[in-house]
């Protein structure tokens, strides 16, 4: 019992951050406890941002947004929120399902769902900073839920506080704007969510990211940060030219080529949806009959579930936000040859280079191949997500799910170590799986045990890193330098 009020019913998934449950209140009220493990809980920054998740999606004041009904601190000084229990599938789950793409009229209903959401949200001054299919939850009656508002910027906060440090970057690298992968903070606003809406809609009607060809969390900053989005009309002929229109726009590299607002983007997505199907009224019934294969594995999630699926057409890479239950040891990067190394070094200077020195203009990439036809048979390993954020691989809370005996309580998180990291070679960015932490050097970094990639990007162009093995209780210290140059034959 949590503070003599919550009573712990079952177990719903246990990440590297927080334990999710399914509780039920002295009240007899259910709701979805989310408690912050208790040696993370000592840490301000963390502390603060886990609870900034019930502030921001309870400023917003919009049934689509996931009520944060209360918070509070256990016992043992570990912090908890309370969130509505929901009982549905995310919307990864279902494009998985669907072999890799969702119809164009379920798309703009999520979409047009989504954006009436963040057309509050941004009139309140919250910018979610995270829009992806994992973030979008449809209930079992039909409505549609945006999920985790634990990066979400409010501008009241002060300037020096963690969510609005110059050069953070928070959120999904699949899905983020050019500025926002740059971590330009103060040029993060509504547009910037907007992006993400396009690039949300892109996948989920496509089956690929907005940007072919990248796999790391580094590919993707770079292309994000100076390619332009490919044309969705491009990528898949077959869609109607009003979503292509939409899409497209949305996904402008120039924020004033962009959607003006959410509303401007809405009223597009519903006058497209007309014109293609009718009257939107029947929305609910559009959606649920989409999703009646669901199985019963797949029936109830918990609310905010930190879970990810691995699509087989489109390769996610780990978010950069540590708000979601991560931090558990990531999947380590790929070995390359020492050639194939220093090739990606180079396309990865000269990107670089483009953007912190010349800061040129970037031209659009060449059309890609028409995307073949998805594959209509349901995907099995829809039944079996798996987590996602800045180190992925946790269980997903499903509330149909039995509770994991051997994940224990709350009380009894994954093993966590320290990691500090120099640098030799000019000011560089740090980052640990992909999530940046600042500029070298940094101290102390809070990690889960296991295996890590730890990254500099430097000013002058070039990349340094090293995937590093983090014990339980170990302050490890790591010093990285810039590789030298390939010699020219």
């Amino acid at each position: 019992m949590l503070r003599k009020k919550w009573h712990l019913d079952e177990l719903l998934g246990i990440g590297g951050m927080a334990a999710v449950y399914a509780a039920t209140h002295r009240n007899g009220r259910r709701g979805a406890v989310k408690i912050l493990h208790p040696e993370l809980s000592i840490d301000v920054e963390l502390r603060n941002r886990f609870l900034r998740e019930g502030l921001a999606a309870n400023k917003v004041k919009h049934p689509g947004a996931v009520e944060v009904v209360d918070d509070d601190t256990t016992d043992d000084g570990a912090v908890f929120l309370v969130m509505e229990l929901l009982e549905g599938e995310r919307i990864d789950v279902r494009w998985e399902r669907e072999g890799g793409a969702v119809p164009p009229a379920a798309v703009l209903l999520l979409a047009d769902a989504v954006l009436d959401v963040l057309r509050v949200a941004h009139a309140q001054g919250v910018i979610h900073r995270d829009i992806k299919p994992e973030n979008i939850f449809l209930t079992r009656s039909g409505d549609v839920k945006l999920l985790d508002f634990g990066i979400a910027r409010l501008r009241e906060l002060s300037k020096g506080s963690l969510a609005t440090r110059a050069g953070s970057t928070l959120g999904t690298p699949s899905f983020m704007a050019p500025e926002q992968a740059l971590g330009r903070v103060e040029q993060v606003d509504a547009q910037t969510d907007l992006w993400s809406v396009g690039a949300t809609m892109f996948t989920l009607l496509t089956g690929q990211l907005v940007h072919a060809g990248t796999n790391t969390v580094n590919e993707l900053l770079v292309a994000a940060a100076t390619l332009h989005a490919r044309s969705i009309g491009i990528v898949d002929p077959r869609l109607p030219p009003q979503v292509v229109q939409v899409v497209d726009r949305a996904l402008e590299f120039e924020k004033a080529d962009r959607w003006p607002d959410a509303e401007a983007m809405q009223l597009a997505v519903r006058d497209a949806y007309a014109a293609l199907y009718g009257d939107p009224s029947d929305a609910r019934r559009v959606l649920l009959e989409a999703s009646a294969s669901v199985t019963a594995a797949q029936d109830s999630s918990a609310a905010l579930a930190p879970t990810r699926v691995e699509s087989s057409r489109a390769r996610r890479v780990p978010a950069m936000s540590n708000t979601q239950d991560t931090m558990v040891a990531p999947e380590r990067l790929r070995s390359r040859s020492r050639l194939g190394l220093y090739l990606l070094l180079g396309l990865l200077i000269a990107a670089l280079a483009t953007v912190v020195i010349v800061q040129l203009r970037p031209e659009r990439p060449a059309p890609a191949d028409p995307l073949m036809p998805a594959s209509a048979s349901a995907s099995a390993s829809a039944a079996t997500p798996q987590e996602s954020a800045s180190a992925p691989s946790d269980p997903a809370p499903s509330a149909s799910s039995p509770p994991d005996p051997a994940a224990g309580s709350a009380r009894a998180p994954v093993g966590v170590g320290k990691i500090s990291v120099s640098a030799k070679g000019g000011p560089c960015e740090v980052l640990i799986d992909g999530q940046a932490r600042g500029p070298a050097p940094v101290s102390r970094i809070p990690i889960a045990a296991g295996d890590h990639q730890v990254t500099c990007i430097y000013a002058k162009g070039g990349i340094a890193t090293r995937a590093v093995r983090l014990k339980p209780g170990e302050s490890l210290s790591v010093s990285l330098a810039l590789p030298p140059s390939p010699k020219k034959k």
